[in-house]
């Protein structure tokens, strides 16, 4: 049998997968992991079998441990039977088996890790290709895989956990513990007892998952699992071609599984055979033409679809297929940061990404003005996927011009949603995505770990890139389009400078309101006003180290000597004095919802700005003072 003869069955599948995106599911057994490092299931039999041997004072040497086993205690030791008889109970069973799953089992082997298979299943992930991974091990090496490639799956591994799921076409990217994690004892399932059977939730989900998704299998025996190998039987054949990778002829059980279910054999090692299928969807998926409706064609469908169906399926899966077609994109996907590259080449670069970013954040951008909160599910998660640091060593712009389309996302939807009236999702979208920083360990927002000065000048271009789409075809309009935009660049620096620390400018007002509140009460004199007032605006001054960037907004010349304030900030911050806690700002949660904490951090960001504004003006950048500007490129605004 030739190398293409052993593949054929992948074909079809890898075909079906490009072409219907999101609609297959992987089942993976123990044979995924082996290659991580882990141990086998035989393996780990053999190594209890000797630490009982010890116990007993007994040295095995080079003996068989199974048939010591079987001469000693009169019957032959499984898996199954080994953990029933040294562990009884699922939390003695965890403290057993931990070690072999964090790579403590043999010291002289390499730390464990996601194998070359994990990686190439992410892959898939992160093409849009698979949507969900069932799996039968204890370890961490797909959620580990999933991360490393910009992905944060939802994990469930609990009955409790299922029946929270949402709609599994709205998930990007599920992990399924099918038999437990192994670091929540209570979730493990071990024995033959247990596996026996499943509780009705997860029955329920796999069930669905069996019918309604195409299959690949990867190293899964079926000898040991009763009630999944009834659910695989039992369950509606999926519409989609499927597939069992297995590198060894399949046993009786396996073998009468995958002809009922009509699944291609590929016998290969998993890492290979996933490779492949990778490699053939990331081929079509190159070679595939754009589109052929223009974006705003696809937005004035989206915005039909929003409005005329209760569940727009087709508007999900076409964002599904643009995000995909991103994550495929060379520039996404660099193999090494350290090329010198002149500015002219890195400028194109950046130009690229925002041109191939523009369809799917502005699809996005119509979920966020006019969709459900379902809707806003379909492209939230997209955020934290897209930003998620590449590791590395190299250039610092090459390791992080893959995260340019998180910020492309976050201001086509976060404009979308400040247009729309929408304050609840535009705090979301400023606080909730986060990602785990390489230089801290911690996890920082998403607005505050990455900002347009990384990508000179792209700010710029990518509001241009979105003008058509949002102000034009969305209806937006234009003026409002500006104003949506610079408002929500002040608002990402007011959440951050708050952040930050704004304790004394906030107390400082509070004096203030009171002050007022006293002298109209007849309890303080007049000149304590204006002496609180004072002491705010030393606060305020003092508090410029709290807004360190250039933001991309309009500033003009201000009533204050030297100062270049933003156009929009004097309207806001006369919107809060007025409505205070009933102001959309603060209903919404911004600055932990009081009013005073919003408009003394806004009062600060417009200071810092028309600082920046005048020392720009006058800093010989712009061959003078210039009175109406944007502040990072010293362009005079057309509107």
């Amino acid at each position: 049998m030739t190398s293409a003869d052993v593949f054929d069955p992948l074909y079809p599948v890898a075909f079906t997968m490009h072409r219907t995106p999101g609609s297959y599911a992987a089942l993976v057994g123990a044979g995924m992991s082996i290659d991580s490092g882990l141990p086998s299931g035989w393996q780990v039999e053999q190594e209890l079998i000797r630490e009982v041997a010890e116990q007993r004072r007994v040295d095995l040497g080079e003996s068989d441990p199974h048939l010591w086993w079987q001469e000693v205690f009169g019957g032959k030791a499984t898996y199954q039977t080994l953990l029933s008889k040294l562990a009884p109970n699922r939390v003695e069973r965890q403290r057993l088996l931990r070690p072999y799953f964090e790579g403590g089992w043999e010291s002289e082997r390499e730390p464990v890790g996601p194998s070359s298979a994990h990686r190439s299943l992410a892959d898939l992930v992160r093409l849009g290709a698979v949507r969900i991974v069932i799996t039968l091990n204890f370890d961490r090496m797909i959620e580990r895989a999933l991360t490393d490639a910009g992905i944060n799956p939802l994990v469930v591994s609990s009955a409790a956990q299922v029946k929270g799921l949402a709609p599994l076409h709205s998930i990007p990217a599920l992990v399924v513990h099918l038999h437990g994690d192994y670091l929540e004892p209570e979730t493990m399932r071990n024995t033959e007892r247990e596996l026996a059977s499943y509780p009705a939730p997860m029955k329920k989900l796999v069930g669905q998952v069996l019918s309604e998704y195409g299959l690949v299998v990867v190293g899964w025996s079926a000898n040991y699992d009763p009630a999944l190998r009834d659910l695989v039987d039992r369950s509606p054949r999926s519409p989609f071609t499927g597939c069992w990778i297995d590198p060894r002829p399949l046993e009786a059980p396996a073998e009468g599984l995958r002809q009922r279910r009509d699944l291609g054999l590929i016998q290969s090692g998993a890492g290979e055979a996933l490779d492949m299928l990778r490699s053939s969807v990331a081929a079509l998926t190159d070679r595939a033409p754009r589109h052929t409706l223009s974006t705003a064609a696809l937005i004035g469908s989206a915005k039909r679809e929003l409005i005329e169906q209760e569940t727009p399926i087709r508007l999900h899966d076409r964002l599904r297929r643009e995000f995909a077609r991103v994550w495929s994109l060379p520039e996404m996907n660099p193999t090494q940061f350290d090329t010198p590259s002149e500015q002219q080449g890195l400028e194109a670069l950046v130009a690229r990404l925002i041109s191939e970013s523009v369809t799917a954040s502005a699809l996005s951008a119509v979920c966020a003005y006019w969709g459900s909160d379902e809707a806003q599910n379909w492209w939230f998660p997209e955020i934290e996927r897209l930003a998620a640091p590449r590791r590395g060593s190299g250039s610092t712009f090459l390791l992080k011009v893959p995260n340019l389309p998180a910020l492309i996302l976050t201001y086509a939807t976060g404009v979308a949603a400040v247009a729309a009236g929408k304050y609840g999702v535009v705090y979301r979208i400023l606080t909730e995505p986060r990602v785990q920083s390489p230089y801290s360990g911690g996890y920082e927002t998403v607005v505050g770990f990455h900002d347009w000065q990384q990508w000179p000048g792209a700010a710029a271009a990518a509001m241009d890139a979105l003008s058509g789409p949002l102000a034009d075809d969305l209806a937006i309009g234009r003026q409002a389009y500006s104003e949506a935009w610079e408002t929500l660049e002040l608002l990402r620096l007011v959440q951050l400078a708050f952040q930050r620390g704004m304790h004394k400018p906030i107390a400082a007002l509070a004096n203030w309101v009171k002050a007022e509140i006293q002298e109209a009460q007849g309890f303080v004199d007049a000149a304590a006003v204006p002496q609180a007032r004072e002491a705010y605006r030393r606060a305020i001054h003092g508090s410029w180290g709290m807004v360190g960037e250039c933001p991309h907004v309009r500033v003009r010349t201000g009533i204050e000597r030297g100062s270049h304030p933003p156009v929009i900030a004097s309207a806001l911050l006369d919107g809060l004095w007025a409505q205070r806690d009933s102001h959309v700002l603060a209903l919404a949660g911004f600055c932990d919802g009081r009013w005073e904490a919003v408009y003394a951090s806004l009062d600060a960001v417009a200071y810092r700005v028309g600082q920046l504004g005048h020392e720009r003006a006058f800093g010989g950048m712009g061959g003078g003072a210039r009175d109406y500007f944007w502040l990072d490129t010293l362009d005079v605004p057309s509107i």
